[in-house]
């Protein structure tokens, strides 16, 4: 296909717009947004605007964390004191998905944003996340929870469910035997949750180079972290990609003796930011992505973009 050079006469407030519209649907090239890129895209049908990049664009630059918990699905009350403690921090959930592993036990996919308060800085270019001390305050509360905070949905002092819920208990090591009278107790101050996991999304710009992305996964896997999902964007800009990458920490596991500290965990995974840029090369530059990045990213690809 033949090209040929095209001039527009664009007042300053329609190439801002123009300029921020390129910026919201990744189209960028030499680190600031393509014009060029925007229509040649529009003029392909690769974008369909209908406003759904203007929805895109107005949205926060808020970071987007996801909870992925284990836990007795086949009891009543489960979701609702989960996402009840998640309320109490203000966290906004974004989307919410849960899925049977076998009859009894569930996976809750929780991805939410938290408000910054530092309106001054943005919260995606910030070497160190501010939700910090927020989040490891509700994983603790999450930890707290009991199966006498779900009592009041489910009745365990009926016999026969009391006693099959505990014999699941017993068939995965999470408590010992013993006698009848006592398990009704022991089975009230069980932790309800089997496991909880953190996950956040980078932002990374990198050379159009082979390598970049098994270098990235080589150092996620050193820092004992691991990868939920990896979206490569190639072919927008010229000699640069971009790659949004998810990734988590196991933060509590009943089945784990690991006594490194929540604190510890969710240190590791968000210092993971800034080991990445001096540890990859190719790295132009990267930062926490944000519920928009990920949207962009869909609409872009007319696909859904899974964690």
């Amino acid at each position: 296909m033949s090209t040929f050079p095209v001039r527009i006469r664009l007042s300053e407030q329609e190439e801002e717009e123009l300029a921020s519209l390129a910026d919201a649907l990744g189209y960028i090239h030499g680190g600031k947004p393509s014009l060029t890129g925007l229509l040649r895209a529009i003029a392909q049908g690769e974008v369909q605007l209908e406003g759904r990049a203007e929805e895109i664009e107005s949205l926060p630059n808020q970071v987007l964390y996801m909870l992925t918990i284990e836990a007795p699905f086949s009891l009543n009350g489960v979701v609702a004191e989960i996402t009840e403690i998640l309320g109490e921090f203000l966290c906004n959930i974004v989307w919410l998905t849960a899925k049977h592993k076998d009859e009894s036990v569930g996976e809750l996919n929780i991805c939410f944003t938290i408000s910054s308060k530092d309106t001054e800085k943005d919260p995606l270019d910030n070497e160190e996340v501010s939700d910090k001390d927020n989040i490891v305050k509700m994983i603790n509360r999450l930890n707290s929870i009991r199966y006498s905070n779900i009592d009041r949905y489910n009745e365990f002092r009926e016999g026969d469910k009391m006693l099959e819920i505990y014999n699941e208990l017993l068939a995965r090591k999470l408590v010992t035997e013993t006698t009848y009278r006592e398990k009704f107790s022991k089975l009230l101050n069980t932790n309800l949750l089997y496991s909880v996991s953190l996950g956040l999304s980078l932002r990374i710009f990198s050379s159009s180079q082979p390598g970049t992305v098994a270098a990235i996964t080589k150092e996620v896997a050193d820092s004992k972290l691991m990868v939920s999902s990896i979206e490569l964007n190639s072919g927008l800009r010229e000699q640069e990609d971009e790659i949004l990458a998810f990734l988590r920490v196991v933060l509590i596991n009943s089945y784990s003796s690991d006594q490194n500290s929540i604190e510890q965990k969710i240190e590791k995974l968000i210092s993971i930011r800034n080991l990445l840029d001096e540890r990859v090369s190719g790295i132009n530059k990267i930062q926490f992505a944000s519920k928009k990045d990920w949207l962009r990213l869909m609409n872009n690809n007319s696909s859904s973009a899974g964690f």
